[in-house]
């Protein structure tokens, strides 16, 4: 009887977890031009897990992968000028695994150094989408029900953590906002003032010209 109640919490858990948005997880190919960089970034949150997988066609297709903490500009970005967090070169077939430092937006490079075109496929996973629940149940000794649990827990917990950052995000804004309104009424207050100090001088000077030459 327990078992069957297990199975079925097990199921709506799951229908529940099926029906929820799938945050921290990209799945795309990218075509990378003969000597060119192509970049996918993902704002990650602090401490958090990271998963990457990159595979191109075959092994007579290498790539080399570069992973920065900054919003990488393909366009006129120096690899050599900057310390990758990971990088490896001239692989086909590549995977890695870290958790971030800073609550930031990274930068999953692929560089082609051949003459040709190349597909390479990007896997990046983070959060609870990194995390092999079925692999945590086996060694946590956890059935079915409370590790699909788990998973719904630690996402809400990832979710709290995203609108404590949007939020935080939103303050500064609104900061900087009313700071710069408090500039720009000021400047407009300071501009008022040499305008009505202008006038005053010019129909001082004007009086004393026009009465110089005793037009009034």
């Amino acid at each position: 009887m327990m078992l069957r109640i297990f199975h079925l919490i097990g199921l709506l858990v799951g229908i529940f977890l099926v029906n929820l948005p799938v945050f921290g997880c990209i799945e795309i190919y990218v075509t990378v031009k003969p000597n060119k960089m192509k970049c996918i970034k993902e704002r990650i949150n602090k401490d958090t897990l990271v998963v990457g997988k990159f595979k191109t066609e075959n092994k007579n297709t290498p790539v080399s992968i570069f992973i920065y903490d900054i919003d990488v500009n393909e366009r006129n970005f120096n690899p050599q000028k900057r310390q990758a967090i990971f990088e490896t070169l001239n692989e086909h077939d590549i995977k890695t695994a870290f958790t971030t430092f800073y609550s930031t937006s990274y930068s999953f490079c692929a560089y082609n150094k051949t003459r040709k075109i190349m597909d390479v496929y990007f896997e990046i996973k983070h959060g609870t989408e990194a995390r092999d629940y079925a692999q945590i149940a086996k060694s946590e000794h956890l059935n079915e029900a409370t590790m699909y649990l788990k998973q719904i827990i630690d996402q809400m917990n990832n979710f709290h953590i995203n609108l404590k950052r949007i939020k935080a995000s939103e303050e500064n804004e609104k900061k900087s906002s009313d700071k710069l309104n408090d500039t720009l009424m000021w400047f407009s207050l300071i501009n008022i003032l040499i305008i009505i100090f202008a006038a005053i001088i010019q129909d001082f000077y004007f009086k004393r010209f026009f009465t110089s030459k005793k037009i009034i």
